[in-house]
C-alpha cells in the first residue's frame, strides 16, 4: 500500500479543499515541518481516518463531529479522499476511498442543525464502487491493506509519543500486542479451555464433597453404643474437613456397614416383641371398653327411674294445663264471632243517622241551586257588552302605542348612529396613525438587522472558543493529575531512600559481624593446628621444623563453628539482596519521578503555548503554573460565558427581526385595507343617520294622543272595568257549578241509604243468631269468655302446649331407656372400672416402649442404609473425577505459568520466537544508530519465569561495559533510537509473516529532538537506507537540523482560514 494523493476538506484544521500529492517528492524520505498546532499530525490522522474511520492516535481517538473543521462554515461537507496503490499480481492497482465523518449541517430551510451520519465510498481499480454499506467497505479496506488499524499504527503510522510504549511495556502488555499482530490467541485459548475444564472438575469435586458431607451428616449413630467411637470420629472429621478425603469415606463405609447389620438384627428381635405386646394391649383395651359400656347402662337405668318418678308427681298439673288450653281457644273463637255481630250493629246505626241529616238538608240545597242559575245568566249578558267595547278601544290604542314605540326606537338608533359615526371617524384616524408608526418600525428593524448580520460568524467563533476551552481544561486536568502523581512520587522517593538507608545499615552491621567472626574462626583454626605441632617435625602450613611462637588457642573462640559462619554468610547475602532491591526500588522511583517531572514540564509548557495561541481576551501568565492556568481559564470561561449569552440574545433578536420583516409587506397591505374599510364605514354610517331622522319626522305627524302616557292610562281604565265584570261573572258561574252538584249528590245518597238500611237490619239479625249459637256450643257465657280473654293472651297456648309435650316426651323416653338398660344388663354385676383401666394403661405403656424402640431402630437403619448406598456410588464416581482433575490441573498450571519458578505461559513462549526475529532485525538498526554501543535482548529463558512472567521483557546490552541493564535506564535519545529500531524490526517481521502485505509507507511523528547530532545522523541514515527502496517515509519534527539533512519537505502553516500545505522539493 502506497499513498498517491490525499484530499482534505473541512477536516480538522483544514478548512478549504487541500490536495497533497505524494508523488511530487524526488526522494522517498521527506520531512513534514511547521509550527506547533499548524496541522502536521492532522495529515496522518486523515490517512488513517480514510482507511479505518478513526484518527491515528491510540490514546486520543477522534472520530465523527470532532473531526469537522471550525475554519469554514458548516454548509461545507467535511471529507477525506485518499488515492493509493496496492501491488497485486505483478501490477499496481489504484484504489480511491472517500470518507465523510459524522458531522452537522444547517437545515436547508428554517433554523437549526441536522446530524449527518458517516459515509464511505471505495472506488475499485475498474472504476466501480465496491459497496454502499459502511461495514462491508471497512472490511474490504482492511483486506486490501492487509492490516488492522492497531497493526497499521505499529507498522506504518507511529503516532506522537506512542511508539515508545512497546519498548517500555511489560510482558503482559507486549503479549496483547503480539497476539493481534501474529495471531497467537490459539495458545491462550488452549489455556482458557484447560482452565474452564479444571473449573468444571473442581466444581464437580466440590459438588461431590457437598453431597458426601450432606449424606455423612444424615448418618445417625445410636447413643451409648459399643464400638461406635471410630465411626463417630470419622463422621466428625469428614464434616469438618475443607477438602474431601475419599479414603476416610471408604473407611467410614466399612464401619457404617457393620452398624447397619447390627441394627437389622435388633430390628427383627424388636418386631417379634412388638407383635406380642400389641396383642396383650388389644385384649386389655377390649376388657376396659366392655366394662365402661356396661357401667353406662347401669347409670342410664338409675337416671330413667328418677325421671319416671318426677313425671308421676306432675300428672295432675299437666291435666290442669290441658283444660286451660281448651278454655283459651274457645274464648278467642267466640270473640271472633262477637266482633262480626258488633260491627254489623254499629254500621246500621251510622247509616240511620246519616239518612236523617240528608232529609233535613235537601230542601235548602234545591233553592240555592235555582238562585245561582238566575245570577249566572244576568252576569254573563253584562260581561259580553263590556268585552266588545274593550276590544275596539284596545285595537285603537295598540296602534297608537306602536307609533310611539317606533319613535323611541328611531331616537335610540339616531343616538347610536351618532356614536357609531364618531367611532368610524376615530378608527380611520387611528389606522392612519398606525400606518405611519409601522413604516417607522420597519425602517428601524432593517437598520437593527443590518447591525446583527454577522452574529452567526460570532457564534461559530464562540463555539470554537468553547471547544478550545474544553480541550484546555481537559489538558489542565491531566496536568493536575500528573502533578499529584509527582507529589506522591516525591514522598515515595523519600520513603524508598529511607528504606534503602535502613537496609544498607542492616547489611553493613551484619557484614562486619560476619567478617569479625570469620577472623576469629580462622584464628581458632590456627590455634588448633599449633596445639598439634611437635618440635623438630614440619608444620603442615609452612613446613618449618622450628616453632618458636605457636598460636595459642583461646577458649572463647571455640563457640564459633563453620556452620555458624555459613548461617551468617547467608544472612549477609539475604540482607545484600534486600539492600539491592531497595536500591533498585529507590532508583526506579527517582527515574519515574524525573520522567514525570519532565513530562509535566513539557505538558504545562505546551498548555501555555496553546493558551497564548487560543486566548486573546485574557492575559496569559508569562511563567507556566497550574494556579496561573486555572485563574486564566476561569477568567476566559467567564468572558466566554458572557459573550455566549450576548450572542444568544443577538440571535434571538435577529430571528425576531427577520420574522417581523418577512411579514412587514403583508402587514402593510392589511393596514391599508383596514384604512379603506374604515373610510367606507364612515360614509355608510352617515347615510343611515340621515335616513333615520327623516322617518322620525313622518311618525310625529301621525300621533292622535298628546302622549304615550295618556293613551296607556285610557287603556288601563278600560281594562280595569273589564276585569271587574269578568270577576263578577266568574263568581256567579262558580256558585252555579257548586250549588247544583251539592244538591244532586245529596239526593243520590238519600236514595242509596233507603235501599241499604233494610239489608243491614237483616244482616245484623243473622250475626246475632250466630253469636248466641257459639255460646251455646262452647258452653260458655259472655262474661266468662271475656274474663278468660282478659287474663290470658292467645300466644300463651303455645307455651302451655310445649310444656305438655315436653312432659309426655320425657315420660315416654324414661320408660324406653329403662326397658333398654334392663335388657343390656341382663342380670350382670356392676364392674370395677378403675382396676381394668390400670391394667389397660400398663399394657399400653409396655407396647409404646417397644414401639418407640422399634421405630427408632427402623428410622436409623433406613437413614443409614440410604446414606451408605449413596456414599458408595459417589466414592466410585469421585475416583474418576479426581484422577482427571489432577491431570488437567497439572497441565493448566504448566501452560498458564502458574508453577513457582516457571511463570512464563505457553503463549509468551511462542511469542518469544517472533520477538527474537524482531530483535534480530531491530538490532541491525539500533547498532547503526548507537554506533555499535547497544543491543536489545530478551530476558534469559531461565529468568523469564522467576517471580512473574518476564518472557517478553527487554533488556539492553552495552558492548562497551559488557553488562546488561533495564530498558527504562536508557536516556531519552537512547530510548527513541531503541523504540524506532524496534518499530522497524516489527514492521519487517509483520511483512515477512504476511505475504499479502505490500506496505510501502511509514510515518513517524516527533522524537528526534532528544537525539544528539551523531545519533540523529545515524537515525536519518537508517531511514534513508529504508527509503532507498520503495518505502515512502515521512517524518514530523521541529528539529531545525533535520531541515538540512532531509531535502524534500512538506511545509505546513496555519492562519485564520485554517491550515495550508506546500512542497519544498530539492
Amino acid at each position: 500500500m502506497r499513498p498517491i494523493k490525499l484530499t482534505l476538506q473541512a477536516f480538522g484544521s483544514y478548512g478549504k479543499k487541500t490536495v497533497i500529492d505524494f508523488t511530487k517528492p524526488n526522494q522517498n524520505l521527506f520531512l513534514v515541518t511547521g509550527d506547533t498546532g499548524s496541522g502536521k499530525t492532522t495529515i496522518f490522522d486523515a490517512i488513517v481516518f480514510a482507511l479505518y474511520g478513526e484518527a491515528c492516535s491510540m490514546n486520543n481517538k477522534k472520530d465523527g463531529a470532532e473531526l469537522q473543521s471550525h475554519f469554514i462554515d458548516l454548509n461545507t461537507k467535511p471529507c477525506v479522499t485518499l488515492e493509493f496503490s496496492e501491488f497485486q499480481g505483478g501490477e499496481d492497482l489504484i484504489y480511491t476511498v472517500t470518507r465523510v465523518p459524522r458531522h452537522v449541517r444547517p437545515f436547508k430551510r428554517g433554523e437549526g442543525f441536522k446530524d449527518e451520519k458517516e459515509t464511505v465510498s471505495l472506488i475499485m481499480p475498474d472504476g466501480s464502487e465496491f459497496s454502499q454499506n459502511t461495514k462491508e467497505t471497512d472490511e474490504k479496506l482492511s483486506e486490501i491493506v492487509g492490516l488492522t488499524k492497531g497493526q497499521f499504527m505499529q507498522v506504518a503510522m507511529i503516532a506522537q509519543g506512542e511508539f515508545m510504549e512497546l519498548l517500555r511495556a511489560d510482558s503482559n502488555k507486549k503479549k496483547e500486542i503480539f497476539r493481534k499482530l501474529f495471531g497467537t490467541e490459539t495458545y491462550q485459548n488452549i489455556v482458557d479451555v484447560l482452565n474452564k475444564r479444571c473449573k468444571e472438575k473442581r466444581t464437580a469435586i466440590t459438588n461431590l464433597k457437598t453431597v458426601c458431607q450432606t449424606e455423612v451428616a444424615h448418618i445417625t449413630i445410636p447413643e451409648n453404643r459399643e464400638n461406635s467411637e471410630r465411626l463417630i470420629e470419622l463422621k466428625d472429621d469428614i464434616l469438618k474437613a475443607d477438602n474431601i478425603n475419599f479414603f476416610s469415606i471408604e473407611e467410614l463405609l466399612k464401619e457404617l456397614k457393620i452398624l447397619c447389620n447390627e441394627l437389622c438384627n435388633e430390628k427383627e428381635i424388636l418386631s417379634k416383641e412388638y407383635s406380642q405386646k400389641s396383642k396383650l394391649r388389644d385384649e386389655k383395651r377390649d376388657e376396659h371398653n366392655n366394662a365402661a359400656t356396661l357401667l353406662g347402662f347401669f347409670e342410664q337405668l338409675e337416671k330413667a327411674k328418677k325421671d319416671i318418678i318426677e313425671c308421676q308427681n306432675k300428672e295432675n298439673e299437666m291435666a290442669d294445663k290441658a283444660l286451660l288450653v281448651k278454655n283459651i281457644n274457645d274464648a278467642y273463637e267466640v270473640e271472633a264471632v262477637y266482633k262480626l255481630f258488633d260491627s254489623a250493629s254499629k254500621t246500621l246505626k251510622v247509616k240511620q243517622i246519616e239518612l236523617n241529616d240528608i232529609n233535613e238538608q235537601l230542601p235548602y240545597l234545591k233553592r240555592n241551586a235555582q238562585n245561582a242559575e238566575v245570577n249566572e245568566k244576568e252576569a254573563k249578558k253584562f260581561k259580553e257588552i263590556q268585552d266588545e267595547h274593550y276590544a275596539k278601544l284596545e285595537v285603537e290604542i295598540k296602534k297608537e302605542l306602536e307609533i310611539y314605540q317606533q319613535i323611541n326606537i328611531l331616537k335610540e338608533e339616531i343616538e347610536g348612529k351618532k356614536e357609531e359615526l364618531l367611532k368610524a371617524q376615530n378608527a380611520a384616524e387611528d389606522i392612519e396613525k398606525v400606518i405611519k408608526e409601522f413604516d417607522e418600525n420597519v425602517k428601524e428593524w432593517q437598520e437593527k438587522s443590518n447591525e446583527l448580520k454577522d452574529v452567526n460568524v460570532a457564534l461559530e467563533r464562540w463555539k470554537n472558543d468553547k471547544k478550545e476551552e474544553e480541550i484546555l481544561e481537559k489538558e489542565l486536568s491531566e496536568i493536575k493529575i500528573l502533578h499529584r502523581t509527582i507529589t506522591d512520587l516525591n514522598e515515595t522517593a523519600k520513603l524508598k531512600e529511607k528504606e534503602f538507608l535502613i537496609a544498607n545499615k542492616n547489611y553493613t552491621q551484619k557484614r562486619d559481624e560476619y567478617e569479625n567472626k570469620q577472623m576469629i574462626y580462622y584464628a581458632s583454626q590456627a590455634g588448633i593446628l599449633a596445639s598439634k605441632l611437635i618440635e623438630g617435625e614440619p608444620c603442615p602450613v609452612c613446613g618449618s621444623t622450628n616453632h618458636p611462637s605457636p598460636c595459642k588457642l583461646n577458649d572463647m573462640n571455640k563457640d564459633i563453628t563453620q556452620d555458624i559462619l555459613e548461617i551468617l554468610s547467608k544472612e549477609v547475602d539475604d540482607l545484600n539482596k534486600i539492600r539491592e532491591e531497595k536500591s533498585g526500588d529507590s532508583k526506579r522511583t527517582i527515574d519515574r519521578l524525573e520522567s514525570d517531572e519532565k513530562l509535566f514540564n513539557d505538558k504545562i509548557n505546551k498548555l501555555f503555548d496553546r493558551m497564548r495561541n487560543s486566548i486573546k481576551t485574557v492575559k496569559v501568565p508569562f511563567l507556566p503554573s497550574i494556579d496561573g492556568a486555572i485563574e486564566c481559564l476561569i477568567d476566559w470561561e467567564a468572558i466566554n460565558k458572557a459573550e455566549g449569552k450576548k450572542i444568544q440574545n443577538d440571535l434571538e433578536t435577529l430571528s425576531k427581526l427577520e420574522k417581523s420583516l418577512s411579514s412587514a409587506e403583508n402587514k402593510k397591505e392589511e393596514l391599508n385595507k383596514q384604512f379603506k374599510e374604515a373610510q367606507n364605514r364612515k360614509i355608510a354610517v352617515n347615510t343611515e343617520f340621515e335616513k333615520s331622522n327623516a322617518t322620525l319626522l313622518n311618525l310625529e305627524k301621525n300621533k292622535k294622543y298628546k302622549s304615550e302616557e295618556v293613551a296607556k292610562d285610557k287603556l288601563a281604565n278600560a281594562k280595569e272595568t273589564k276585569e271587574y265584570n269578568d270577576a263578577t261573572y266568574e263568581a256567579a258561574l262558580l256558585n252555579l257549578k257548586k250549588a247544583q252538584p251539592e244538591y244532586d249528590k245529596c239526593k243520590a245518597l238519600k236514595e242509596q241509604y233507603e235501599k241499604e238500611i233494610p239489608k243491614l237490619i237483616t244482616e245484623l239479625e243473622e250475626k246475632e243468631l250466630s253469636y248466641k249459637k257459639i255460646l251455646e256450643e262452647r258452653n260458655i257465657t259472655e262474661s266468662e269468655w271475656k274474663d278468660i280473654k282478659k287474663k290470658h293472651f292467645k300466644n300463651e297456648v303455645d307455651s302451655l302446649n310445649k310444656t305438655i309435650d315436653e312432659y309426655n316426651n320425657k315420660k315416654a323416653t324414661a320408660n324406653g331407656i329403662k326397658e333398654t338398660a334392663l335388657k343390656n344388663i341382663n342380670n350382670r354385676k356392676k364392674p370395677d372400672l378403675e382396676k381394668l383401666l390400670t391394667e389397660k394403661e400398663e399394657a399400653q405403656k409396655r407396647f409404646d416402649d417397644v414401639k418407640e424402640k422399634l421405630e427408632s431402630i427402623k428410622n436409623i437403619y433406613q437413614v443409614d442404609m440410604e446414606s451408605y448406598d449413596k456414599l458408595a456410588s459417589k466414592v466410585e464416581e469421585s475416583g474418576k473425577i479426581v484422577k482427571e482433575y489432577t491431570k488437567l490441573d497439572s497441565l493448566y498450571n504448566r501452560l498458564s505459568g502458574k508453577v513457582s519458578g516457571a511463570r512464563m505461559d505457553i503463549e509468551t513462549f511462542v511469542q518469544r520466537y517472533y520477538l527474537k526475529r524482531i530483535l534480530n532485525s531491530a538490532n541491525i538498526r539500533f547498532e547503526d544508530m548507537s554506533a555499535g554501543q547497544f543491543e536489545l535482548r530478551m530476558v534469559d529463558e531461565e529468568k523469564a519465569g522467576e517471580g512473574k512472567n518476564k518472557g517478553l521483557d527487554l533488556i539492553v546490552y552495552s558492548n562497551i561495559t559488557g553488562k546488561e541493564r533495564a530498558v527504562n535506564t536508557l536516556s531519552g535519545g537512547e530510548s527513541f533510537m531503541a523504540a524506532l529500531s524496534l518499530a522497524l524490526g516489527m514492521a519487517d517481521q509483520i511483512q515477512e509473516n504476511t505475504s499479502s502485505i505490500n506496505l510501502d509507507i511509514m510515518f513517524i511523528d516527533e522524537g528526534f529532538g532528544s537525539l544528539d547530532d551523531h545519533s540523529r545522523n545515524q537515525a536519518v541514515k537508517v531511514l534513508k537506507n529504508m527509503a532507498g527502496g520503495s518505502k515512502l517515509i515521512g517524518i514530523i519534527s521541529h528539529v531545525s537540523e533535520l531541515k538540512q539533512e532531509i531535502e524534500d519537505k512538506l511545509l505546513v502553516s496555519k492562519n485564520e482560514e485554517g491550515s495550508h500545505v506546500r512542497w519544498d522539493i530539492s
